[in-house]
């Protein structure tokens, strides 16, 4: 007579193999996991440059094997971004973290302001040219939103779910 729980065993096994496991070696590269437990490092890929690293660099930082090569990694990948090579000061770096700042002071209502909608846009492409705003629903029964206007796009932000979330297909040049 089968034992059904070594046949469950053997089920669930055969399962894993065939489907779990190809699942599981084809993770998407921006999933791979940082094997460092450096606050500093992990909100540094997380948050700081989320909308700045390749796929490429985001890969290669994760792979390496320490912290003192995570370090050097960061080093180089401001030295790479510095409008000025050669110079210590990193105008577009400071400018980076100025603008993180900025969305956290203002952006910032369920989660941190740089890791919102309106903090990815600010970050990205700076203050926009112009902004409407519209803090309470209309009268038709929409969501409070605001419209940024930049010289060649414009955002729209709708208020839902306790956030401003950018409407898709407002504007086909939207990143």
């Amino acid at each position: 007579m089968p034992n059904p729980q070594l046949h469950i065993a053997k089920t669930s096994i055969f399962f894993s193999l065939v489907f779990i496991l190809p699942l599981w070696l084809s993770v998407d590269q921006k999933t791979l996991p940082l094997k460092s437990k450096d606050f500093y490092l992990r909100k540094w890929l997380e948050q700081d440059v989320v909308y700045l690293i390749t796929d490429g660099e985001r890969t290669s930082f994760c792979k390496l094997k320490t912290d003192e090569q995570r370090y050097k990694f960061i080093e180089e990948f401001w030295r790479k971004r510095n409008p000025s090579p050669g110079k210590e000061e990193n105008e577009f770096r400071d400018e980076h973290y100025r603008r993180i700042a900025f969305a956290n002071e203002h952006f910032t209502l369920i989660r941190p302001g740089c890791l919102t909608d309106r903090g990815r846009i600010y970050i990205l492409n700076g203050s926009p040219d112009q902004i409407e705003t519209s803090p309470n629903a209309n009268q038709h029964g929409g969501s409070p939103f605001e419209i940024w206007r930049y010289r060649q796009k414009t955002f729209r932000f709708d208020l839902t779910g306790g956030d401003y979330h950018q409407v898709t297909g407002f504007d086909k040049t939207a990143k």
